[in-house]
């Protein structure tokens, strides 16, 4: 009994271990392929960007880079925003939509290349992505309809001026939040 004890507390951790591995390796796989890795925006910091953004109801909000989906769920049930998601991570895309279904959010979440998705229809970007990367996507940011809000966690886009920046939530130190408007 006691071998038996020992073999499945071995394979248990070894389990685990593996699973450790996949979800880092997904997150460093994302910043290879994707040009950043997934880190999960504190809930405080995630909460000041939403209300930083002005969301409507059934406006159409775009997370570039979801992650967990935590934003687009949200923004979906505080808000009653429309959202979509775009993450390159199969792995992360699916943790995204199960954290959906566990929330009972509609959102919808695509496994792309966010370079290759067309979200000029969008009335609110959400975006935490390295310099590069914004500065890459700024001609894409040139076909955004009027009055489409970008909000980028940490980063500015390169040679834009913000609108708004917001570095402190009630006293709390948080990274920089941009507010961009087209």
């Amino acid at each position: 009994m006691t071998e038996f004890l020992s073999i499945l507390i071995l394979i248990l951790f070894i389990l685990l271990f593996l699973i450790n591995i996949v979800l880092n390796g997904s997150s460093l796989l994302s910043y290879f392929i994707g040009g950043a890795p997934f880190l999960p925006t504190p809930i405080t910091t995630l909460k000041t960007m939403i209300s930083l953004a002005d969301i409507q109801s059934g406006e159409l909000v775009y997370d570039l880079g979801c992650g967990d989906g935590r934003l687009l769920i949200e923004a979906n049930l505080a808000y009653k925003a429309r959202a979509v998601g775009i993450e390159i991570s199969f792995i992360f895309c699916w943790i995204a939509r199960i954290n959906a279904n566990l929330h009972q959010a509609r959102i919808t979440v695509l496994q792309d290349d966010l370079m290759k998705i067309d979200f000029s229809d969008a009335d609110v970007i959400f975006c935490y992505l390295m310099p590069q990367q914004l500065n890459l996507l700024k001609k894409k940011f040139s076909f955004l309809k009027k009055g489409c809000r970008i909000i980028s966690l940490r980063f500015e886009v390169p040679g834009w001026k913000p609108l708004s920046h917001v570095n402190r939530n009630d006293r709390i130190q948080q990274p920089p939040i941009f507010k961009y408007q087209i």
